[in-house]
C-alpha cells in the first residue's frame, strides 16, 4: 500500500547512503568534539587530571597565581580512529533502519480484511 518515500527522489539509492554516511560521519566528529571540549571543560573548573587510555589526558590544575589551568595532550590518530569507529557504527544503524520496511500502524479496534 503506502511505500517509504527515498530521501532525494530521482537520483539512485547510492546517493541516499553516500548521504547517510556523510551525516553519520558529521555527527561522529560532533560527538567526539563535544566530548573532548566538556572534559577539557570539566578538568579546567575541578584542577583534575582525566585519561582516556591512548587517546588524551586533560590535566587540570592550579596555576601559581591562583588560576585555573587546562593542558591536553594526546593523539590526534586514536581521536580519528574512534570518530571512525564511531560514524561506522551509526551508518550501520542508520542504514538498516532505512532498509527495514514501514509497517502501517493500525487503531485499536479496526480490523482489516
Amino acid at each position: 500500500m503506502n511505500s517509504p518515500k527515498k530521501l532525494a527522489q530521482g537520483l539512485p539509492p547510492s546517493v541516499d547512503r553516500l548521504f547517510v554516511m556523510a551525516c553519520s560521519a558529521l555527527i561522529a566528529a560532533s560527538l567526539v568534539a563535544i566530548s573532548g571540549m566538556l572534559l577539557a571543560a570539566f578538568a579546567f573548573a575541578s584542577a583534575v587530571s582525566i585519561s582516556i587510555p591512548f587517546v588524551a589526558r586533560f590535566e587540570g590544575f592550579l596555576d601559581d597565581g591562583g588560576s585555573s589551568a587546562v593542558t591536553i595532550s594526546g593523539s590526534w590518530i586514536a581521536v580519528g580512529t574512534v570518530t571512525l569507529i564511531l560514524a561506522v557504527a551509526l551508518s550501520v544503524v542508520a542504514l538498516r533502519a532505512l532498509r527495514t520496511p514501514a509497517t502501517p500502524v493500525q487503531a485499536p479496534g479496526s480490523q482489516d480484511a
